[in-house]
C-alpha cells in the first residue's frame, strides 16, 4: 500500500505549526527570566559539566558563544583553553549559509560579532576540515528526555551537526527541558541534556 504524499506534507506542516507555537511559548517564558537567575541557573550548569566524564576526556570542543536568553558558558570556554584542549566555535558562511567549526586560540582577541550579532571567529582563524569532535555544547529553546532539540527555526545547528560525530551535550536553562519536544526527519538528537537541576542521558 502506497503512503499518500498528501498525508506526508500534511503532517510536516503540523510538526512545524507545534514546533513554532513553541518556540512562542519558550520565548515567553526566556523573557520571564531574570539575569540574576539565568546567571544563577548558568553556574549551576558549568559545575555539571565539569563533572561529567565526557568532558574531562574531551580534547577536542566545539563550544557556543551565549546570547542573552541561553545558558552563560563562558567560563567552559576559558577552561578549554586554560588547559591546552582545542577550543573550536562555529562561524557563519556566507556562500553555503551554513556554520562551520573554527579554531580559536583567545577568547578576547579571536571573536567578532557574527552575521546575527552573536560573536564568533574572526576570519583570520582556521576553518577546521574534520567530521569529529570529542564534545559539542549546544543551546536550543527545548530540549526533552529522548534527545530531541527545539531550535530557532533556521536550522543551522541541524545542518551543522550533521557533518559531525562525537557526544552532544544540550546544554539548557530549567525552562528548556520539557517532556516532548516535536521533531522532524533531518533534526538531530543529544546524546546527554544538561540542566541546573539535572543530568540526563537521552534515551530512544
Amino acid at each position: 500500500m502506497f503512503k499518500n504524499s498528501n498525508d506526508s506534507v500534511e503532517k510536516d506542516e503540523h510538526i512545524s505549526q507545534r514546533k513554532e507555537l513553541l518556540r512562542l511559548s519558550q520565548n515567553t517564558k526566556s523573557k520571564g527570566v531574570k539575569e540574576n537567575q539565568r546567571l544563577e541557573q548558568s553556574r549551576e550548569i558549568v559545575q555539571k559539566i565539569r563533572h561529567h566524564p565526557c568532558w574531562n576526556e574531551s580534547e577536542s570542543l566545539l563550544g557556543f558563544m551565549p546570547m542573552k536568553d541561553e545558558p552563560d558558558i563562558f567560563p567552559l570556554l576559558q577552561d578549554i583553553l586554560e588547559c591546552g584542549k582545542n577550543l573550536y566555535l562555529p562561524q557563519y558562511q556566507s556562500e553555503s549559509k551554513t556554520y562551520s567549526p573554527v579554531l580559536i586560540r583567545d577568547l578576547k582577541y579571536d571573536l567578532i560579532p557574527g552575521k546575527f550579532g552573536i560573536l564568533e571567529p574572526n576570519p583570520r582563524c582556521s576553518i577546521v576540515n574534520t567530521s569529529h569532535m570529542d564534545l559539542t555544547l549546544i543551546p536550543g529553546l527545548a530540549f526533552d528526555s529522548r534527545g530531541w532539540r527545539l531550535g530557532r527555526g533556521k536550522g543551522f545547528y541541524d545542518r551543522l551537526l550533521a557533518k559531525l560525530d562525537g557526544v552532544r551535550f544540550g546544554v539548557a536553562l530549567n525552562h528548556q527541558w520539557l517532556e516532548s519536544v516535536p521533531h522532524e526527519t533531518l533534526d538531530q538528537k543529544m546524546d546527554w541534556i544538561i540542566t541546573p537541576s539535572i543530568v540526563a542521558k537521552a534515551f530512544d
